[in-house]
Protein backbone atom coordinates (compact mmCIF):
# COMPACT_ATOMS: atom_id res chain seq x y z
CA UNK A 1 0.00 0.00 0.00
CA UNK A 2 2.97 2.34 0.77
CA UNK A 3 4.49 1.73 -2.49
CA UNK A 4 1.36 2.35 -4.47
CA UNK A 5 1.36 5.73 -2.31
CA UNK A 6 4.76 6.73 -3.67
CA UNK A 7 4.14 5.48 -6.70
CA UNK A 8 0.79 8.31 -6.47
CA UNK A 9 2.57 10.82 -5.15
CA UNK A 10 5.25 10.35 -7.88
CA UNK A 11 3.23 10.90 -10.50
CA UNK A 12 1.23 14.06 -8.97
CA UNK A 13 4.93 15.60 -8.13
CA UNK A 14 5.77 15.16 -11.87
CA UNK A 15 1.77 16.19 -13.57
CA UNK A 16 2.28 19.50 -11.23
CA UNK A 17 5.44 20.11 -12.37
CA UNK A 18 4.68 19.35 -16.02
CA UNK A 19 1.57 22.00 -15.99
CA UNK A 20 2.83 24.13 -13.62
CA UNK A 21 3.47 27.34 -15.98
CA UNK A 22 1.54 30.03 -17.27
CA UNK A 23 -1.73 29.51 -18.97
CA UNK A 24 -1.75 28.53 -22.66
CA UNK A 25 -1.99 31.30 -25.14
CA UNK A 26 -4.55 30.81 -26.91
CA UNK A 27 -4.91 34.27 -29.33
CA UNK A 28 -1.75 34.61 -30.78
CA UNK A 29 -2.73 36.91 -34.19
CA UNK A 30 -1.24 38.37 -36.99
CA UNK A 31 -1.74 41.78 -36.99
CA UNK A 32 -0.14 43.23 -40.01
CA UNK A 33 1.84 41.85 -42.86
CA UNK A 34 4.48 44.07 -44.98
CA UNK A 35 6.92 43.11 -47.73
CA UNK A 36 9.23 40.68 -45.91
CA UNK A 37 8.06 41.84 -42.09
CA UNK A 38 5.14 40.76 -40.25
CA UNK A 39 3.36 41.56 -37.04
CA UNK A 40 1.33 39.49 -34.53
CA UNK A 41 0.52 39.41 -30.70
CA UNK A 42 -1.00 38.09 -27.85
CA UNK A 43 -2.32 38.24 -24.68
CA UNK A 44 0.02 37.89 -22.05
CA UNK A 45 -0.67 35.07 -19.46
CA UNK A 46 -0.63 35.68 -15.46
CA UNK A 47 2.82 34.52 -14.28
CA UNK A 48 4.71 35.05 -17.34
CA UNK A 49 7.79 36.45 -16.88
CA UNK A 50 9.40 35.49 -20.51
CA UNK A 51 8.98 33.93 -24.07
CA UNK A 52 10.03 31.42 -26.09
CA UNK A 53 8.62 32.74 -29.87
CA UNK A 54 9.21 30.11 -32.45
CA UNK A 55 9.10 30.50 -36.39
CA UNK A 56 9.35 28.25 -38.79
CA UNK A 57 8.00 27.18 -42.82
CA UNK A 58 6.89 24.09 -41.28
CA UNK A 59 3.81 23.84 -38.98
CA UNK A 60 5.62 23.98 -35.10
CA UNK A 61 4.35 21.11 -32.82
CA UNK A 62 5.55 19.68 -29.82
CA UNK A 63 7.78 17.30 -31.32
CA UNK A 64 9.57 19.69 -33.64
CA UNK A 65 9.44 22.61 -31.09
CA UNK A 66 13.18 22.69 -30.93
CA UNK A 67 14.08 22.60 -34.42
CA UNK A 68 11.83 25.84 -35.13
CA UNK A 69 13.90 29.15 -35.43
CA UNK A 70 13.90 30.68 -31.50
CA UNK A 71 13.71 34.69 -31.65
CA UNK A 72 15.59 35.33 -28.83
CA UNK A 73 15.26 39.17 -28.98
CA UNK A 74 11.82 38.63 -28.24
CA UNK A 75 12.01 36.40 -24.77
CA UNK A 76 11.12 39.55 -22.22
CA UNK A 77 7.24 39.25 -21.49
CA UNK A 78 5.45 42.16 -21.43
CA UNK A 79 3.15 42.68 -18.18
CA UNK A 80 0.56 40.00 -17.71
CA UNK A 81 -2.86 40.58 -18.63
CA UNK A 82 -1.39 43.21 -21.46
CA UNK A 83 -1.30 42.83 -25.18
CA UNK A 84 2.50 42.03 -26.51
CA UNK A 85 2.64 43.37 -29.90
CA UNK A 86 6.16 42.33 -31.75
CA UNK A 87 7.22 42.70 -35.26
CA UNK A 88 9.71 40.21 -37.07
CA UNK A 89 11.89 41.78 -39.97
CA UNK A 90 13.80 40.51 -42.61
CA UNK A 91 11.75 37.45 -43.71
CA UNK A 92 12.01 35.83 -46.99
CA UNK A 93 9.28 37.71 -49.00
CA UNK A 94 6.04 35.11 -50.95
CA UNK A 95 7.13 32.18 -48.15
CA UNK A 96 4.41 30.92 -45.64
CA UNK A 97 5.38 30.94 -42.10
CA UNK A 98 4.10 29.60 -38.66
CA UNK A 99 4.50 31.21 -35.28
CA UNK A 100 4.33 29.54 -32.01
CA UNK A 101 4.90 30.75 -28.14
CA UNK A 102 5.35 29.67 -24.67
CA UNK A 103 6.07 31.37 -21.54
CA UNK A 104 8.14 30.31 -18.72
CA UNK A 105 6.78 31.80 -14.99
CA UNK A 106 8.44 30.50 -11.71
CA UNK A 107 7.09 27.27 -11.80
CA UNK A 108 8.09 26.23 -15.50
CA UNK A 109 6.87 26.66 -18.92
CA UNK A 110 3.39 26.72 -20.37
CA UNK A 111 2.05 24.38 -23.31
CA UNK A 112 2.72 25.58 -26.84
CA UNK A 113 0.21 28.27 -27.78
CA UNK A 114 -2.37 28.22 -30.97
CA UNK A 115 -0.12 28.14 -34.03
CA UNK A 116 -0.68 31.36 -36.43
CA UNK A 117 0.25 31.46 -40.18
CA UNK A 118 1.13 34.17 -42.52
CA UNK A 119 2.47 34.18 -45.71
CA UNK A 120 4.92 37.22 -46.40
CA UNK A 121 4.50 39.21 -49.24
CA UNK A 122 6.63 40.65 -52.26
CA UNK A 123 8.55 43.34 -52.04
CA UNK A 124 6.07 45.89 -53.41
CA UNK A 125 2.91 45.97 -53.14
CA UNK A 126 -0.31 46.62 -55.49
CA UNK A 127 -3.94 47.75 -54.69
CA UNK A 128 -7.17 47.56 -56.92
CA UNK A 129 -9.24 50.62 -57.23
CA UNK A 130 -12.70 50.16 -57.82
CA UNK A 131 -15.54 53.06 -58.54
CA UNK A 132 -19.21 53.72 -59.83
CA UNK A 133 -19.34 54.52 -64.10
CA UNK A 134 -19.66 58.44 -64.95
CA UNK A 135 -23.00 59.06 -65.82
CA UNK A 136 -22.17 61.38 -68.80
CA UNK A 137 -22.91 59.97 -71.99
CA UNK A 138 -20.29 60.59 -73.73
CA UNK A 139 -17.29 59.04 -71.00
CA UNK A 140 -15.24 57.22 -73.06
CA UNK A 141 -12.62 56.08 -70.06
CA UNK A 142 -11.09 56.89 -66.89
CA UNK A 143 -7.15 57.90 -65.61
CA UNK A 144 -6.40 57.37 -62.25
CA UNK A 145 -3.53 59.46 -60.49
CA UNK A 146 -1.75 58.90 -56.84
CA UNK A 147 0.73 60.32 -54.93
CA UNK A 148 2.25 60.40 -51.11
CA UNK A 149 0.88 63.99 -49.91
CA UNK A 150 -2.78 64.46 -48.95
CA UNK A 151 -4.37 66.70 -51.43
CA UNK A 152 -2.08 66.17 -53.89
CA UNK A 153 -0.02 66.84 -55.93
CA UNK A 154 -0.64 63.50 -57.82
CA UNK A 155 2.56 63.02 -59.80
CA UNK A 156 1.92 59.09 -61.03
CA UNK A 157 -1.22 58.79 -63.80
CA UNK A 158 -2.36 55.70 -64.98
CA UNK A 159 -4.54 55.48 -67.96
CA UNK A 160 -7.30 53.12 -67.46
CA UNK A 161 -9.60 52.95 -70.48
CA UNK A 162 -13.04 52.19 -70.31
CA UNK A 163 -13.48 50.05 -67.10
CA UNK A 164 -14.55 51.31 -63.69
CA UNK A 165 -10.91 49.05 -61.71
CA UNK A 166 -7.71 49.71 -61.70
CA UNK A 167 -4.58 47.79 -60.18
CA UNK A 168 -1.67 49.73 -59.35
CA UNK A 169 1.98 48.47 -58.31
CA UNK A 170 4.89 48.69 -57.25
CA UNK A 171 3.86 50.53 -54.03
CA UNK A 172 6.36 50.75 -50.87
CA UNK A 173 5.04 48.70 -48.06
CA UNK A 174 3.66 51.11 -45.09
CA UNK A 175 3.92 54.40 -46.79
CA UNK A 176 0.21 56.15 -47.55
CA UNK A 177 -0.68 56.81 -50.96
CA UNK A 178 -3.57 59.07 -52.13
CA UNK A 179 -5.49 58.81 -55.37
CA UNK A 180 -8.28 60.45 -57.50
CA UNK A 181 -9.43 59.12 -60.77
CA UNK A 182 -10.66 61.05 -63.77
CA UNK A 183 -13.31 61.02 -66.73
CA UNK A 184 -12.08 61.26 -69.89
CA UNK A 185 -14.84 61.84 -72.63
CA UNK A 186 -14.90 60.85 -76.52
CA UNK A 187 -13.50 64.41 -77.71
CA UNK A 188 -10.26 63.75 -74.92
CA UNK A 189 -11.36 66.20 -72.55
CA UNK A 190 -10.64 65.26 -68.91
CA UNK A 191 -12.91 66.16 -65.43
CA UNK A 192 -11.65 67.45 -62.46
CA UNK A 193 -10.36 64.85 -59.79
CA UNK A 194 -12.78 62.93 -57.90
CA UNK A 195 -12.74 62.77 -54.28
CA UNK A 196 -9.68 61.06 -52.78
CA UNK A 197 -9.33 57.84 -51.23
CA UNK A 198 -6.01 56.39 -49.12
CA UNK A 199 -4.16 53.54 -49.18
CA UNK A 200 -1.14 52.14 -47.01
CA UNK A 201 0.07 48.96 -48.03
CA UNK A 202 0.48 46.56 -45.11
CA UNK A 203 -1.34 48.96 -42.78
CA UNK A 204 -4.44 47.61 -41.06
Amino acid sequence: MKKILAILSIFMFLAVGVFAGPDRIVNLTVTNRMGNSIGFNWNVPYGAISNDVRISTNAINTPNWNSAERLDYLDAAWTPGKTQFVTVIDLTTNTTYFVAVKTQGTNGWSIMSNLAKVTTGGDTATVTLEWRPSVSTNAAGYNVYHGTSLGGPYGDKTIVGNTTTATIDKLIWGKPYFFVATTVDTAGNESGFSNETEYAPGKQ
